[in-house]
């Protein structure tokens, strides 16, 4: 069995397919574009599938906006006396038609996967929806973008009993992240002004969603970005899950201003995590969680941050009364 799979920015459908499909395979054929030779897009996804170098052929088309170019390089590498299995999700729209024109006749069988679900469509047979059973880790999520990681060891996460206790104090100094800092020795103060409410953030997600340690991660620092980053911004992420091989990013600011919202803080925040969100693709989703009040703003103010929140890509921010209900809102 020949799996073959068109080669876009967007890899995590095609990695689907081939921990799908790829088990009886004999070969996997990558069709691709200059553009994404240049990126790395078939070597990233190799390293994610595990794919042995004997086992792959990547080919590149000449112009992946030509029809007769195109039709003409599938001619010459899949013959039409061979079945093939293929996976025309990814690529242009020119690819896609062309593809599935060249592979639709009888024997073949061509699969696509709407955005936003999981599960494959067989083309040729509408009716026949192939449901995706693999669940991607962080790291396996992470790997077919060609991103590496490193995270804090789940050793040195707080109990959540502990955690709780801060929560209780934290409250009663008017969520005012100084007082709780204060107070303490220096080696503790960035603990109490922040650090335990991302790992609070993590028990609660955890929990909910009863995620095993693959499948979430705790102050997960980026090696390397695809995409050029904003000078001045780290590459940490507070919390980051997978959920129906999904990803979500949230950032966990434990104040955002104390007395009031701070904007230069709040749009720092959203612009950092904006900037790093668009280098994790279509199923990627970008959360804020603080313990601040958000309700207390005017009209204007909310409806600002939410036309902002728009703009940058980012599914939404939830403060302190979010918390209280164990942010529910990401079941959606």
């Amino acid at each position: 069995m020949i799996i073959i799979s068109l080669i876009s920015d967007q890899t995590l459908p095609n990695l689907l397919f081939i921990k799908e499909f790829g088990k009886n395979a004999d070969k996997f054929v990558f069709v691709t574009t200059r553009l994404m030779k240049q990126k790395g897009k078939t070597e990233h996804l190799v390293n994610a599938a595990a794919i042995n170098d004997e086992m792959y052929e990547e080919i590149v088309l000449p112009d992946e906006n030509d029809p007769k170019k195109i039709n003409e390089m599938l001619k010459k590498h899949f013959p039409g006396n061979s079945e093939y299995v293929v996976n025309i999700t990814c690529g242009n729209k020119i690819m896609f038609m062309v593809a599935h024109n060249y592979f639709k006749s009888s024997g073949n069988l061509v699969y696509y996967m709407p955005i936003g679900k999981n599960h494959f469509i067989e083309l040729n047979n509408p009716e026949n929806i192939m449901e995706v059973k693999t669940r991607l880790s962080v790291k396996e999520y992470l790997n077919a973008y060609g991103i590496s990681f490193n995270s804090l060891s789940k050793n040195e996460i707080k109990d959540f009993l502990v955690l709780k206790q801060i929560f209780k104090e934290y409250k009663k100094n008017d969520y005012n992240p100084h007082k709780m800092a204060d107070c303490r020795d220096y080696e503790h103060k960035q603990f109490f002004r922040g650090d335990w409410f991302e790992q609070y953030v993590y028990h609660i997600i955890k929990k909910q969603f009863a995620l095993p340690d693959e499948y979430i991660e705790l102050q997960l620092k980026i090696n390397n970005l695809p995409e050029p980053h904003r000078a001045g911004y780290d590459n940490e992420l507070d919390v980051v899950f997978t959920l129906k091989n999904e990803l979500y990013v949230i950032e966990a600011k434990v104040s955002i201003g104390v007395e009031k919202i701070n904007k230069k803080v709040l749009d720092n925040t959203l612009f950092k995590l904006s900037a790093i969100n668009k280098n994790f693709g279509l199923r990627s989703n970008a959360w804020v969680v603080t313990l601040a009040d958000l309700n207390s703003e005017s009209e204007n103010f909310k409806n600002d941050l939410q036309r902002r929140l728009l703009v940058l890509g980012i599914a939404g921010i939830e403060d302190r009364e979010r918390i209280h209900k164990k942010l529910d809102l990401l079941k959606t």
